[in-house]
């Protein structure tokens, strides 16, 4: 192989990688919020309260986004 054919599978990997890394991310910020919504709303009882608090969160989350 030569070396600008190796320079190009190095990139290519390296670019897949990256991408592979922006997803992960993506994903942990998604468990994340999830996580944020059940952890406020767990101790309300009331359901429109109980929508009103989770819509609120993942508004509030999505706009960071």
């Amino acid at each position: 192989m030569r070396s600008e054919e190796k320079a190009r599978e190095r990139q290519r990997s390296v670019d897949a990688l990256k991408r592979s890394e922006r997803q992960s991310q993506h994903r942990a910020d998604q468990i994340g919020a999830l996580a944020e919504v059940a952890r406020r709303i767990t101790s309300i009882l009331d359901p429109d309260e109980l929508m009103q608090a989770a819509a609120s969160v993942i508004q509030s989350r999505l706009a960071s986004w």
